[in-house]
């Protein structure tokens, strides 16, 4: 008989064999899809600015929050997957090829409290069902959207790292800025009464305020900037676009704007696909009297949105946002 020469099999590598979350030796495997709590993870500023964002943005790729926070992919990888046990972030992958996509993030159950005594101590009061809805994961078909809006995001706030004078006051996402009230008709030609009120909604991306700098020449303060965030992926109609820049009109007019921030007036902030979408969309909105109309494409954005990437006048002249 011919005597079998290999070692024997250990214990732990017959359960490794048997159960795929166990490596050689018995050792539990890391899952990429489970977490493994572990207790005395310490916060850094950094961890506590990535939940700031999550919260504001919803949902942040894997690039993005390297590109925000953490500098290099293995540190950022190492940190995540440490919130990640930790129950300070949640793990999301897309439905197809999940083993081989870059991981999305957003709020985990731990990070909650943490999150909102921030947001209070910034002065913002959040509610409770305000953080399970920002700690949510967008549906799939508004999960693209919402990742175009962290791109701005990210992009502005490297742009506000290199300019000392310039600085991010205020973000208020989606949620937090959605409004609903009512405007009266103008009256009809042959009725001669008053028109019926109708309800509108003014639900932008994102408001934000920029501070830059505090004061002027003369040593007097300056009032923060206000932006109105409009992302905008080609699909929207032109009636709806019509319909978007006549509300974001009516909100500056009626004076609501100021009554919700304090600020006498805001600018609003259109991010499209391309040029030729850029012309339509500036043609819609000056037909409904958005002069207050700013337009780039996300492949002007790449130079930073600080710059000379803006048309207003028109759609060819560029000019910088501040």
């Amino acid at each position: 008989m011919k005597s079998d020469s290999s070692p024997a099999a250990r214990p732990g590598d017959r359960r490794a064999a048997a159960d795929p979350h166990l490596a050689p030796g018995g050792q539990s495997a890391r899952s990429r899809f489970a977490p493994r709590p572990r207790a005395g993870l310490v916060l850094e500023a950094r961890d506590e600015a990535l939940l700031r964002d999550l919260f504001r943005l919803r949902v942040l790729s894997r690039q993005q929050v390297q590109r925000l926070h953490y500098g290099s992919v293995s540190r950022c990888n190492r940190r995540l997957r440490q919130l990640f046990d930790g129950g300070y972030v949640a793990r999301h992958f897309p439905p197809a090829a999940p083993h081989n996509a870059q991981a999305l993030y957003t709020l985990g159950p731990q990070s909650l409290p943490r999150v909102r005594e921030r947001l209070a101590a910034d002065g913002l009061e959040v509610t409770e069902e305000d953080l399970r809805v920002q700690s949510r994961r967008p549906a799939l078909s508004l999960l693209e959207h919402a990742l175009a809006i962290g791109d701005v995001y990210v992009a502005l706030c490297l742009a506000l790292r290199d300019d000392p004078a310039a600085a991010l006051a205020r973000w208020v996402p989606e949620r937090l800025g959605w409004q609903e009230f009512e405007i009266r008709r103008a009256a009809g030609g042959g009725g001669g009464g008053a028109g019926r009120w109708r309800r509108e909604v003014f639900a932008p991306d994102a408001v934000f305020a920029l501070r830059c700098p505090s004061e002027d020449r003369h040593g007097t303060e300056v009032a923060p900037r206000w932006f109105v965030l409009e992302v905008d992926r080609g699909h929207v109609n032109a009636r709806q676009f019509r319909g978007k820049a006549r509300v974001h009109r009516h909100v500056r007019e009626a004076g609501l704007f100021g009554r919700l921030y304090g600020a006498a007036a805001f600018e609003t902030l259109v991010v499209t696909t391309g040029e030729r979408r850029l012309a339509n969309l500036w043609a819609l909105a000056r037909a409904e009297g958005g002069s207050h109309f700013r337009l780039t494409t996300f492949a002007r954005l790449a130079a930073g949105p600080l710059g000379p990437i803006w048309s207003q006048a028109s759609p060819d002249e560029r000019a910088c946002l501040l």
